[in-house]
């Protein structure tokens, strides 16, 4: 019986302990959101133990940013998560920060994003990258427009939302082109400059003069200085007194002599005479060094400047003749707007002494002139640099030192051959071994002979005829250039060679040929006075007696190299 009644109450306790056990299992809770005292948000029915998993939208609040769900007011307490445990009722607080909004107004640069001041933070701290804008210059930013108010730096306390305004001043860009010489850097010019104030340095160039900035190429247009006002992007261009130089034989070259017959004939000659077959002969193999040649005579801007240096006492150069611009020029005068005409009334033994000037004054040295040693009454070689054009008995016995890389005149062959030189092309050409050369008979660069006067008149400066004369010289490169584009070949001024003249020139083995030592030099291409296509053909050759300077003798200089 008792025993029964024990059975009884043990299975009473434990239904008992079974429905308490029940009972909190089943238990929920209920999460409150309160935003500024008021009810944001409220999720029930939580069982305990358990977590939201996900918390309501982030509510907002102007000037303010929600930090976050705390248990107790003011960001105190712990802060409430999607993970936190639930396991009783509960409400949560929303935690502001107060912030200021800094939105930056780049006035028609590129965007900037506006930053947050957020407390206790009092500055942006790091100014945003800097905008940019073309043609304009950034100044800063400030608190009114147009750089008025207060500048807004990195550290500038911020107690409100506020705009500040990019602040911009023009800007100018100035670009030096050097047309071949070294690297110049552009200059901005801000305002309120309206100059660059100081020009660069001066660039510099092979066998060249700078002479200034200009507005246009070659010297044209405007000079451009340091105190020129600047109202809108420009570039400028150096301007250099120095011919260009062609490349003409890169590596030895020999032309064996071909026959020349009349005007009709496969290698014609205007008439017939050894003084009209060039010098590439029948029965004559010449071997050329490798070589550069100005692609146009010296003009007399060139010629002046080189002379002024020159006959300073300190330097020690004497001339017989100053030049003249063109042939119709002052002798001795400033160069004029004709400066860019070649110089004439200079004899060879002028050419001679200019040479070794203009190679002193630009490398600073007597070191690679030429002319630099002569024959004396023995025979015998003297080494001097030779400085005075009319000292005969040196000037008559020059010799050419062609290991030297200064500036001379070239030989008679060098000249005929870059005259001649037509490279792969037949037109109006002769052949002689791998390439053609231009018929004796014509124009260096004509696609006819003397008799075709319009193909003439593109690449000479001469007489077209008596009822046509040109009385003067042109502006060099006036006309079309030849094949290695070389300038007034034939016409507009002869140019004088180094070679004393020999009528019939030895057959056999020659490599760069200088003629025979003689008070007879040669020169050649023709000139502005020809009154006859014959004159300027590129198998003529002319001699004169070293000291002449007539109105239409010039010079164009060479290099070896």
């Amino acid at each position: 019986m008792k025993k029964n009644v024990l059975r009884g109450f043990t299975l009473i306790v434990f239904v008992l302990l079974l429905s308490l056990t029940g009972c909190k299992t089943d238990q929920t809770f209920e999460v409150v959101f309160s935003v500024d005292g008021s009810e944001y948000e409220k999720i029930s029915e939580i069982q305990s133990g358990s977590s939201l998993g996900d918390l309501p939208a982030n509510p907002k609040k102007d000037g303010f940013i929600f930090q976050g769900w705390f248990t107790e007011e003011n960001g105190a307490g712990e802060e409430f998560l999607a993970d936190t445990t639930v396991s009783a009722n509960i409400t949560v607080y929303a935690y502001w920060k107060s912030y200021y909004l800094v939105t930056f107004d780049s006035k028609g640069g590129s965007d900037v994003n506006s930053i947050n001041v957020v407390e206790p933070a009092t500055t942006v701290g790091t100014l945003p990258e800097e905008p940019t804008k073309a043609g304009s210059v950034f100044q800063g930013w400030f608190t009114e427009e147009n750089g008025a108010g207060e500048a807004f730096l990195a550290d500038t306390a911020v107690s409100a939302s506020i705009t500040v305004y990019a602040y911009w001043k023009f800007i100018y860009m100035v670009t030096f082109d050097s047309q071949g010489g070294s690297d110049v850097n552009s200059i901005n010019v801000v305002e309120p400059a309206t100059t660059v104030v100081t020009l660069p340095e001066e660039p510099t160039k092979e066998n060249s003069f700078f002479q200034g900035w200009f507005t246009e190429e070659n010297g044209a247009g405007e000079e451009f200085l340091a105190d020129t006002t600047v109202s809108a992007d420009i570039t400028v261009y150096a301007h250099w007194l120095a011919p260009d130089f062609v490349e003409v034989v890169e590596e030895p070259f020999t032309a064996t002599g071909i026959a020349t017959t009349g005007t009709d004939g496969e290698n014609p000659v205007a008439v017939d005479g050894p003084e009209y077959k060039g010098v590439f002969v029948e029965g004559r193999t010449v071997t050329l060094s490798p070589y550069i040649l100005a692609d146009s005579e010296v003009t007399y801007e060139l010629w002046s400047k080189v002379y002024k240096w020159a006959i300073d006492p300190a330097n020690g150069y004497t001339f017989s003749n100053a030049g003249r611009e063109g042939a119709r020029g002052v002798i001795g005068a400033e160069p004029t707007e004709n400066k860019n005409m070649p110089v004439t009334s200079i004899s060879w033994a002028d050419c001679i002494v200019w040479c070794n000037a203009y190679t002193e004054m630009i490398n600073g040295s007597e070191d690679e002139c030429v002319y630099n040693k002569y024959q004396n009454s023995e025979g015998n070689e003297v080494f001097e640099v030779l400085k005075d054009a009319t000292d005969s008995v040196k000037i008559e016995k020059v010799v050419a030192d062609m290991s030297k890389k200064g500036f001379r005149l070239p030989t008679e062959a060098e000249w005929e051959y870059a005259a001649r030189y037509q490279g792969g092309n037949p037109v109006n050409g002769v052949q002689y071994g791998d390439i053609y050369l231009t018929k004796l008979d014509s124009f260096s660069g004509a696609t006819g002979n003397l008799n075709d006067v319009d193909a003439c008149n593109e690449v000479a400066v001469y007489k077209l005829d008596k009822n046509n004369v040109n009385s003067n010289t042109a502006v060099v490169k006036s006309k079309l250039p030849n094949a290695l584009g070389l300038y007034d070949m034939s016409g507009n001024a002869y140019d004088w060679c180094f070679d004393g003249y020999q009528e019939y020139l030895s057959t056999g083995s020659v490599t760069d040929p200088q003629g025979i030592v003689s008070n007879t030099r040669v020169f050649r291409g023709g000139c502005w006075k020809s009154e006859h296509g014959k004159y300027c053909t590129v198998g003529w050759r002319q001699k004169t007696n070293y000291t002449n300077s007539e109105y239409y003798h010039s010079i164009r200089v060479a290099k070896s190299l």
